[in-house]
């Protein structure tokens, strides 16, 4: 007989928007705890993949009434907390979903992937084991400041529910000035050799009477990382010429069908050349070539100043020199490299 939290759910929460961790919020420590074995860590991949460290569990105690299972997972910069059960009670699952709502707010979901914990109907049909594909699995989560915070009900493991709580480590800002070089010696173009050439397309854009933009697009004859075929100049100017002086940018786009492996290989080697990006994202984890070969990754940004290291808006007096954008979506505009500020970056290449 599994002992029974008598922490209730919105107090659990309210303990946990005031800082708590949420451990000291169940009025647990560490030492109530069970740790893995490094032998038994080693023998989930996925866990090691995903750079988990320590882990550590709890599996005598019933949780807000429905998990009877928790799993802390230690990583370098954040700890996960998953609490996880089986359960056919709709009503409960549906009101740890509204109080969530109550005190975070909408959330976010995927429709592509999920339902919604909105749609009452969904919760009940899956708590009687009927769905009709994994689409009908249910997920929301939410952001609240240190905080992340997911609420899923699964298709499979059938009727497992899972509360996933990630509280990220304070961080430390990254002010290590870039010293590998920029990416302009791998695009391996010229510039103005291209805007000599016959574009596909121009776009100007007018504003107060003058000239604020124009925009060329230009089908390449040469790849450019092996991948990028249509190349976009944006030129702040009335003048069909690249000038250091003037604020250019460009979207390098990959219209064509791309195997994952290229896309990982493109961005490795953008990370080993720019580290951690702004977000505090270093080397791709496993789940993100699972996004990359389901169609949608979120991926990578810098934001440089001039000293070469990452800008950032509180601690830099100086505009942002230029940045790095890397992403993919299938369904829009396919694997692309936004490049804002390309003069200043030629400026920092030489």
């Amino acid at each position: 007989m599994k002992k029974k939290s008598t922490i209730e759910l919105e107090e659990f929460l309210n303990r946990i928007r005031e800082g708590l961790s949420v451990l000291e919020a169940l009025g647990l420590s560490h030492a109530d705890l069970n740790q893995v074995s490094f032998e038994q860590l080693l023998e989930n991949p996925d866990d090691i993949g995903d750079g988990v460290i320590k882990v550590e569990t709890k599996l005598d105690t019933l949780f807000l009434g429905v998990f009877d299972n928790l799993f802390v997972k230690h990583h370098d910069d954040k700890i996960r907390y998953l609490f996880f059960g089986n359960t056919n009670n709709a009503p409960l699952i549906i009101r740890i979903f509204q109080t969530l709502f109550k005190k975070f707010g909408g959330g976010i979901y995927d429709d592509s992937r999920f339902a919604s914990f909105i749609r009452k109907d969904k919760v009940v049909s899956l708590s009687k084991g009927k769905f009709k594909s994994k689409k009908d699995a249910l997920f929301h989560t939410w952001s609240s400041g240190n905080n992340s915070i997911s609420l899923s009900y699964h298709t499979s493991p059938l009727r497992q529910f899972r509360l996933l709580i990630t509280q990220n480590h304070p961080q430390v800002p990254d002010i290590a000035i870039r010293t590998k070089g920029t990416i302009e010696h791998a695009l391996n173009f010229d510039i103005n050799s291209i805007l000599n050439q016959q574009e596909v397309s121009q776009s100007v854009i007018i504003e107060k009477g003058a000239v604020k933009y124009i925009d060329y697009v230009f089908n390449l004859e040469h790849l450019v990382l092996e991948v990028f075929d249509i190349l976009r100049i944006r030129l702040f100017s009335p003048v069909r010429k690249f000038d250091l002086m003037v604020h250019s940018n460009l979207e390098l786009i990959c219209s064509k069908s791309i195997d994952y492996t290229k896309m990982a290989r493109i961005a490795s080697g953008l990370i080993s050349l720019y580290s951690k990006d702004t977000l505090g994202s270093e080397e791709l984890m496993p789940y993100e070539v699972d996004n990359l070969q389901e169609g949608h990754w979120v991926g990578r940004m810098w934001y440089l100043n001039k000293s070469h290291a990452l800008w950032s808006s509180s601690r830099d007096a100086e505009n942002m020199a230029y940045s790095l954008s890397l992403s993919y979506d299938k369904k829009r505009d396919g694997f692309k490299l936004d490049i804002v500020g390309y003069n200043e970056l030629v400026k920092l290449s030489n």
